[in-house]
């Protein structure tokens, strides 16, 4: 006979735990590279080997088992703490390519200005003036202004929220399911 408790304290605490430091990747400074990818590599690996020595013990079943459900949640989420820490280190790649490209924009202009030529520079203008200095994809992110309308700490920020209010809402559901 299966005791739960065993399950309990040996796979779903730690589990909860791995989830923790994933989610604890949000406060760390974007810059510190190699502190973030390394938690989440850690905690993702850690969690893979959780999933497979639960596999091992297991038997054989046709139907869903609550346990394989809440591991394939969690991984899940780790993940996507990664894959927020990807496009937050474009973000903020793409933010120093945007401000280059406008203080390069700005000093021509000031440049065209001093050669008694009329310079007017309409806000919409900049968007498009920049755009040419950055990559595609980093126009996407580019507001009329030529400032980008979705940086880095934005997301990091929303991530702080959306993270752990998304995940005790899977598990929420799962276990109301069991």
């Amino acid at each position: 006979k299966r005791d739960p408790g065993f399950y309990e304290q040996n796979v779903i605490n730690r589990v909860y735990l791995f989830v923790c430091l994933a989610y604890s990747s949000f406060w760390i400074s974007r810059s510190a590279v190699p502190a973030r990818v390394a938690l989440i590599a850690v905690t993702y690996l850690a969690l893979s080997n959780q999933v497979s020595s639960v596999l091992s013990t297991l038997p054989r079943m046709g139907g869903g088992i609550w346990l394989l459900q809440f591991l394939d949640i969690a991984l899940f989420f780790v993940l996507c703490a990664g894959l927020e820490y990807a496009l937050a280190n474009y973000l903020m790649r793409a933010q120093a390519r945007v401000e280059k490209a406008v203080k390069q924009y700005a000093a021509s202009a000031e440049q065209a200005s001093t050669a008694d030529v009329q310079v007017s520079v309409a806000v919409s203008d900049m968007r498009k003036n920049v755009g040419g200095a950055v990559g595609k994809l980093d126009r996407v992110f580019l507001g009329r202004s030529g400032t980008m309308w979705l940086r880095d700490e934005h997301l990091d920020v929303a991530a702080r929220w959306i993270f752990p209010t998304s995940y005790l809402l899977a598990v929420c559901i799962i276990s109301l399911e069991r």
